[in-house]
């Protein structure tokens, strides 16, 4: 079976039509154009294509042309839509897709393990790295040069600058 990897996840639906926002996941902006088909990430798979879609208050809006109701809609909730994994664009140096990232082990600059990376949010003035410690808290590193100084996908780990506050930040 073909690598497939999420470029989106639907969220709730948007008036009676069927409609329903989406939250891309994607870098590539006409990735939910009209036209382009996906398969969620359900088991088993059902396949969607894009009848249009449209900007509504900084959200992404879509109607998919097998979702005719919002009875539908609902029950399409977190559903996760996938492409092909050769389908994504080429990267640059010092470019990565979230899900290379997520499971990597992360160590301070000492090399000592401080966690796992759990998920990558995405959007905002830079993604952020979700570092889960051993004891389950988590916490968000802006994934920049100054705070993750290395990424090494080959070794399974990355190096982060635990500043003071980063991984235990002052509840205060």
């Amino acid at each position: 079976m073909e690598e497939r990897v999420i470029v989106g996840r639907i969220g709730r639906a948007h008036g009676l039509a069927g409609e329903v926002y989406v939250l891309s996941e994607s870098d590539t902006p006409d990735r939910f154009r009209s036209g382009a088909g996906f398969l969620t990430d359900e088991q088993p798979p059902r396949r969607l294509e894009v009848r249009s879609s449209r900007r509504h208050q900084a959200k992404l809006l879509v109607v998919f042309a097998e979702v005719a109701s919002r009875t539908d809609a609902e029950s399409m909730r977190d559903v996760g839509l996938t492409i092909a994994a050769d389908e994504r664009r080429s990267l640059g140096d010092d470019e990565y897709w979230p899900d290379e990232l997520v499971g990597l082990t992360v160590r301070d600059l000492a090399g000592q393990p401080v966690g796992t990376i759990a998920g990558v949010d995405t959007g905002g003035p830079q993604d952020r790295l979700v570092v889960r410690s051993a004891d389950g808290r988590e916490a968000l590193v802006p994934f920049v040069r100054e705070l993750v100084p290395e990424v090494r996908i080959e070794e399974g780990s990355v190096i982060i600058n635990p500043i003071e506050g980063l991984l235990n930040p002052s509840r205060e």
